[in-house]
């Protein structure tokens, strides 16, 4: 798994385009840095861009504190 996709919402196929449109580490700032611009110029659709920006505070908090299939907590 790459760096990218430790990000919420981004996947494989995400991580790919991101890498080959603008590089892994100017993705990484990008998300960071919710520069959604960046996100969209690479390919991405402002809907997952702005999608993926917000999951980038929660990142790794999200995915260590839901296991997959897990119920939402309410």
């Amino acid at each position: 798994m790459s760096r990218l996709q430790e990000y919420w919402g981004v996947g494989p196929k995400t991580a790919a385009l991101l890498r080959e449109s603008v590089g892994a580490s100017e993705a990484v700032e990008a998300i960071e840095s919710a520069d959604v611009r960046t996100l969209t110029e690479a390919g991405l659709s402002g809907g997952r861009a702005t999608r993926i920006v917000p999951g980038s505070a929660c990142a790794r908090r999200c995915r260590t504190a839901r296991s997959p299939g897990s119920a939402s907590p309410r």
